[in-house]
């Protein structure tokens, strides 16, 4: 597989990408968490031609789909960057007339995609009851859970091999996520993203068997694998797959494979955290000892005034990060905010992990409110020069948009 068949993107650049790939495709879909329109979308703007493009898509006989977790979207709107609770009580007069205002334009581009026959809601699957005993099941009853969400979001496009993609997101379909947040999606095309668009697609039909299974690891190849997880009824004590992988990237001795007899490990030089919340429970341990064991551990923060950084209920977790307490870890703060979720980790033999996705890794919030999730794990070998290519392309990315400055740039690089 050349090297262009895994490409990082801008949340704006994916949407731009998928939206002039709809035309030539059999088969699209388009899936987020959330879907807001605002009175400031117009004819012309991304958004609202990236909607306007799968309804004339389907009305010419191509399979399109817009997929979003209705019960969310419906009770839940986004004011400026921020979504609230439909009963959140707003300070001011102008965040109360922009969440009606925006939730009145919404509920209008909603029924067009309806009547379009496009929209399909999708919801976290929950484990078969017959899975797990009776305690387990009475643990799993909470209030909270009534808002796990199916967080995933990406697009596909299936034609031929050459014309088939799958891109995996971290933005919703707002214009605040393209505009005002930094973003990223990683697009994999040729075999593997027509395989992994095909997982995707029956995964998310309503009728898929794959649904009553759990979660899931498709590995397209030797170095790629796509980690699908799921909602936790029945289940609570299960910490979520994703965040295990993290687990073992931070601390190589965690992983279960032996060769020969012998466990054999990576040791981290470089761990970079990114996600849109300060680390908590056991990821903020485990980033805490890797950086007592001799890691390099960058943690970066959002810009000040971010409400993720000072808001209820956010600033309470932040503060009680575990992590706070090691002032040998780097916090350096981002220019923009940020709704970006990966794990990086160079290690000292000059290979190389990525972790991405929709998952925030908060191991606290996700044991209690399990949302479904869709990550990709890529193991990185110098010696390949896809997997190298791809490696410094991410990397380069999250320079460019200012993730990272040009320290944390340099010590992530590998060199051949």
């Amino acid at each position: 597989m050349s090297n262009k068949e895994i490409t990082t993107q801008t949340q704006g650049e994916f949407l731009q990408d998928f939206t002039e790939k709809v035309p030539k495709a059999s088969h699209a879909i388009l899936f987020a968490s959330q879907l807001e329109i605002t009175p400031n979308d117009k004819d012309g703007d991304l958004l609202i031609e990236t909607l306007k493009t799968l309804i004339e898509g389907h009305e010419v006989g191509i399979d399109t789909k817009l997929i979003i977790d209705r019960h969310y979207v419906d009770n839940v709107t986004r004011v400026n960057i921020r979504d609230f609770p439909n009963w959140w009580p707003l300070l001011t007069k102008d965040e109360r007339e922009l969440r009606r205002t925006n939730a009145a334009n919404t509920k209008v581009w909603l029924e067009k995609l309806e009547n379009a026959n496009v929209l399909q809601s999708f919801r976290p699957r929950t484990q078969s009851k017959t899975h797990s005993t009776k305690i387990r099941e009475i643990a799993s009853i909470h209030i909270a859970q009534h808002w796990a969400l199916a967080h995933q979001k990406g697009g596909v496009i299936l034609n031929s091999k050459e014309d088939s993609s799958f891109t995996l997101s971290t933005g919703n379909l707002t214009s605040s996520d393209i505009y005002l947040m930094n973003n990223f999606a990683t697009r994999f095309t040729g075999e593997r993203g027509q395989y992994m668009g095909k997982f995707i697609s029956e995964l998310m039909s309503p009728e898929a068997q794959l649904r009553s299974s759990g979660g899931h690891i498709l590995e397209t190849d030797s170095w790629v694998t796509l980690l699908h997880d799921y909602n936790n009824t029945g289940d609570p004590a299960r910490l979520p797959f994703i965040h295990t992988v993290a687990e073992k990237l931070i601390d190589p001795k965690r992983d279960e494979y032996v060769s020969n007899g012998e466990l054999i490990t990576k040791e981290p030089e470089t761990i970079l955290y990114i996600s849109q919340y300060s680390p908590d429970g056991k990821l903020a341990i485990m980033l805490d000892q890797a950086q007592k064991d001799g890691a390099e551990v960058i943690i970066p923060k959002q810009p000040s005034g971010d409400y993720r950084e000072e808001a209820f209920p956010y600033n309470i977790q932040t503060k009680l990060s575990h992590i706070k307490r090691n002032k040998n870890i780097l916090f350096p703060i981002r220019e923009k905010p940020s709704h970006f979720k990966c794990l990086v980790v160079k290690y000292k033999d000059n290979t190389a992990a990525i972790l991405f996705g929709s998952d925030n890794y908060l191991t606290h919030i996700q044991k209690f409110v399990r949302n479904e999730e869709i990550s990709v794990l890529m193991k990185i070998s110098p010696d390949s020069t896809e997997q190298l290519s791809t490696y410094n392309d991410f990397i380069s990315k999250l320079f460019e948009t200012k993730e990272i400055n040009k320290q944390t740039y340099s010590h992530l690089e590998i060199t051949t």
